[in-house]
């Protein structure tokens, strides 16, 4: 099997087949069904194949207004088209990619006689977001790399990519510009997360500059308010903790970290990342799969999650970058523990946070409003144009509302406008569906239950389908159908989630929060699944919340006071239709004797009128 990775890997993953245990699979026929599938094509036809934003996020680069303000305009174009790219990997979706093409030859377009791809003047230039920015370029021809038809254009593509990437070597390096002097905040962790494409480019050109440009800045540390890498390598210490707790600009550099462990192999570089996420898992992980509850910041929020915040919470930037960086532990490790939180985090909080009822109210609370003194409305009629931007940027958990400020926000001409969480979501839609079914040295691994078929290769370079049927996950009862052309015997490794009562498969009851292998001959095969678990509830910190499975309730101001009480006890529950859009909803009575409507948290508050509509998912006791 290590030779049929190998063949279909790209170039930029080559040094994983020494570093991790799983991969994913080659870009094969896939058909969706269930939540992710309706995610999928939301986001795709709201927004990914939505000309009017393409245009607008390349045009920046033409304009070039950053500068001035040091703005993050740059960042749109490269966190939508990494996520267009994932999304057609995930989806194989025709139009999707006529899109993602047409964009790429548009951003191509911009490039300076330099190389430069910025949304910066050359006077402004390497100060406040303008490396942050310069990096999502790089991912998103990176990625583009991975799914490109076009042979001729890849090559212009890298071509470009060299260009861009050499001229911020020649002028932030050793003796010239110093990293550190980059950006005005974080001691430049955003700017030192550019490690992650130039280890990339670095795979997939051999060119040993950009490996040394990735040492140059592994050796700084990642921010001049401390060593990140040092920081993580104590297995103690919370990100809470670390020298810089903002939490996206976190990750992101250590994504960079990840990929430098596969390429030089050095245990102390997968340690620190694996610390990192594991502590995040452990002190800075909600119920309901986010991270940070005061701001955008690490704030040991395990602890702090039931605490009614006046101040913004989960952001989506974070949410999404979490779901990449489980992925990642997922493939350094199979530990199937961070397949259990990829999908609290997907049927949760990105489900959340995702405006399927095409919201085109831009409104920031009152607060916020006083805070910045800004006037929103010359850009109203913009957002209703576009039918609402595709994501909220935060997600609340007691006795609060969503879109209530709009995070990493720019206007932009034309009465224009758009903001960072909105731009990266779609990476975050697509990981459920695209990390479903991976490839083991020995088979492939099933780690999620949505409805769908896949194609894969077995071991010896068959086409195979597997087909996964069911209700999941409302339901745990599922069948996977296997089919290959000719029998084969390979491994087939099924993820058995910690949250289930009881896990029987094939007839067998078998151990939770592991994976359950069957290394059989394959051919024309069923595999029956039934994980049992219901609706329970639980205590945190003199609040109750209630979970069945990996979904998580809320109770919203639509059909339920948010001021009743509850107990960790549950007498009986019935299910229920809302007045609005959902998922799954139930009476629940507790051993109070009273009777709470809840909702499932993804579909929960999503009338975004002016902060009107509250959810909790937290109830007092």
């Amino acid at each position: 099997m290590s030779n049929i990775i190998k063949n279909y890997l790209n170039a930029q993953y080559k040094y994983r087949l020494d570093t991790d245990v799983l991969f994913e699979k080659p870009q094969m026929k896939v058909e969706l069904g269930g939540l992710s599938n309706k995610a999928v094509n939301f986001v795709i036809g709201h927004q990914l194949t939505n000309t009017d934003l393409w245009t607008t996020f390349v045009d920046q680069y033409r304009i070039q207004n950053d500068g001035p303000e040091q703005r993050w305009r740059g960042e749109y174009w490269g966190k939508m088209m990494r996520g267009a790219c994932f999304m057609y990997k995930a989806t194989q979706n025709p139009e999707l990619y006529k899109s993602i093409v047409k964009s790429i030859l548009d951003m191509l377009s911009t490039q300076d006689d330099d190389g430069r791809f910025s949304t910066y003047k050359k006077e402004y230039e390497f100060k406040g977001w303008d490396i942050w920015c310069r990096k999502y370029v790089m991912l998103g021809f990176i990625y583009f790399l991975e799914i490109s038809h076009d042979e001729e254009l890849k090559s212009k593509v890298l071509e470009a990519l060299k260009k861009h990437a050499d001229y911020i070597i020649n002028n932030v390096n050793e003796g010239k510009i110093d990293l550190f002097e980059t950006a005005y905040c974080w001691g430049c962790l955003q700017s030192s997360s550019i490690l992650e494409p130039f280890i990339k480019l670095y795979a997939l050109t051999d060119d040993q500059k950009y490996f040394e440009y990735a040492k140059y800045i592994v050796n700084k540390g990642g921010s001049s308010m401390g060593n990140m890498i040092e920081a993580a390598l104590d297995k103690n210490k919370m990100p809470s903790e670390y020298p810089v707790t903002k939490a996206y600009e976190c990750m992101s550099f250590f994504e960079g970290v990840a990929e430098f462990y596969s390429v030089t192999k050095e245990e102390k570089y997968k340690e620190a990342f694996l610390n990192f996420v594991n502590q995040i898992i452990k002190t800075d992980f909600t119920v309901v799969g986010g991270t940070g509850t005061y701001d955008e910041l690490f704030d040991n929020s395990t602890e702090h999650q039931t605490e009614y915040r006046v101040e913004v919470m989960q952001e989506t930037c974070v949410t999404v970058t979490l779901l990449k960086v489980l992925v990642r532990a997922l493939e350094l490790t199979e530990d199937p523990v961070f397949a259990d939180k990829i999908e609290v985090a997907y049927y949760n909080c990105l489900m959340n946070a995702t405006n399927f009822n095409k919201n085109d109210e831009l409104y920031w609370g009152r607060e916020f409003i006083e805070q910045y003194d800004m006037d929103y409305s010359p850009t109203s009629a913009w957002v209703k144009k576009i039918k609402g931007y595709t994501f909220d940027s935060y997600a609340p958990l007691y006795k609060q509302s969503r879109n209530r400020k709009t995070g990493g926000f720019n206007f932009m001409e034309g009465g224009k406008s758009y903001g960072c969480c909105a731009c990266i979501g779609s990476l975050g839609t697509s990981i459920l569906p695209l990390y479903a079914v991976m490839n083991s040295k020995k088979g492939i691994v099933i780690n999620f239950f949505d409805t769908a078929t896949y194609e894969f290769l077995t071991p010896n370079g068959q086409k195979g389908l597997v087909e996964i049927e069911g209700h999941y996950p409302m339901d745990g009862a599922l069948k996977i159908y296997v089919r290959v052309p000719n029998p084969e015997k390979f491994s087939i490794k099924v993820r058995v989630p910690e949250f289930v009562d009881k896990a029987v498969i094939n007839g067998i009851e078998v151990e939770k929060g592991s994976y359950y292998e069957i290394d059989k001959e394959w051919n024309n095969d069923i595999v029956p699944i039934n994980f049992e678990f219901g609706l329970v509830a639980k205590e945190l910190k003199d609040k109750i919340y209630v979970i069945k499975g990996p979904i998580v309730f809320a109770a919203d101001d639509r059909i339920q006071d948010l001021d009743v009480k509850a107990t960790n006890e549950i007498k009986e529950f019935k299910k229920i239709k809302t007045p609005f859009n959902s998922n799954e909803a139930f009476d629940v009575t507790f051993s109070n004797g009273n009777t709470i409507k809840l909702v499932d948290y993804g579909s929960s508050g999503s009338n975004w009128h002016r902060g009107e509509n509250k959810i909790s998912v937290f109830l007092d006791k």
